[in-house]
């Protein structure tokens, strides 16, 4: 008899617990040839590396701070940096200074009232230059952004264009107005010459609603109209005449933005454009509960835009 502790062999049962375990840990798949079981073993192993690599990543910890921060809209991103970046460039316009200055510029030139006026032009030139991300500033409310002005600026500006006569302001509205299309159109800086064009529609509202304001701004707008950013920069100046009175707003979009409606140029920008200001309009009327009155060739005319076949609307307007 021989002994199984002298040979070193295992018993049977050992053998055979053995073999179940092996059975257990390493279980292999039946394969029809060699290498379908080397391509199943080599995708198996790639498998694991993964696994395991994804299970050693350690995440960063975050803090309760910064789960609960939440990021706004990308709009109200570009919104909030826009205005923060212009707020700091007018608070860099020192209100003494240009106080100063436009003393002395009266006093060396007291009968040239439009020397005045192109120094205070030359001072916000040189102190805003940031551009605008909308020609529209559809995502600002309506007095942006002659309302991040100091109001001791903004009642220094006022006071000193009610000292210039109606004639001059006419003409110096319609050149500021001629300024922010074309650059707008170049892609330069606008910003200084929408605050200006505000405060003369604060200070100014006769020259602002004269005939020859109002002729340069049809004449400019149909020159414009294959212009969607110039177009719609001009379009947001025309909401500087009627301020605050909601039969004129009505009045100024019939007269003004429904002929550009009807135009086979108009693109979409300033489509949509058009569009957004009849709805603030017709917000205003609604919550304001005011009655406005529509005169019979608005009502055609605007029924005629909407239903007419041939009409140049877009299908989503």
């Amino acid at each position: 008899v021989v002994s199984t502790q002298s040979t070193g062999m295992p018993t049977a049962d050992e053998a055979d617990e053995t073999a179940d375990n092996f059975a257990i840990s390493n279980p292999l798949k039946e394969h029809r040839n060699i290498y379908t079981l080397m391509r199943d073993e080599s995708s198996d192993q790639e498998q694991d590396k993964k696994e395991n690599k994804e299970n050693h990543i350690t995440k960063p910890r975050v803090s309760s701070k910064t789960k609960s921060k939440k990021k706004g809209s990308p709009v109200a991103q570009v919104k909030k940096a826009e205005r923060e970046v212009l707020l700091e460039q007018l608070e860099g316009i020192d209100v003494g200074e240009v106080k100063a200055l436009m003393a002395d510029v009266r006093k060396r030139f007291p009968n040239h009232p439009r020397v005045w006026l192109k120094d205070i032009q030359s001072i916000f030139h040189l102190k805003v230059t940031l551009r605008e991300s909308d020609p529209g500033l559809m995502m600002y409310e309506p007095n942006y952004p002659y309302n991040m002005l100091n109001t001791e600026l903004q009642d220094f500006l006022c006071s000193t264009f009610r000292d210039v006569p109606d004639s001059l302001m006419i003409a110096f509205y319609t050149e500021v107005l001629e300024s922010l299309a074309k650059d707008v159109r170049n892609g330069a800086c606008g910003y200084y010459h929408r605050i200006l064009l505000q405060s003369m529609s604060h200070s100014c509202p006769k020259a602002v609603h004269s005939k020859e304001v109002t002729s340069r701004f049809q004449l400019l707008l149909d020159a414009s109209v294959t212009q969607s950013k110039e177009c719609v920069a001009l379009l947001w100046s025309l909401q500087m005449i009627p301020r605050n009175k909601l039969d004129t707003k009505l009045k100024v979009w019939f007269t003004w933005m429904l002929p550009i409606l009807q135009s086979r140029k108009t693109e979409r920008p300033v489509q949509d454009y058009i569009l957004r200001c009849l709805e603030n309009i017709v917000s205003e009327i609604s919550e304001g509960k005011e009655d406005v009155e529509l005169g019979p060739s608005d009502f055609f005319g605007y029924f005629d835009l909407v239903f007419s076949p041939n009409n140049n609307l877009l299908p989503h307007v």
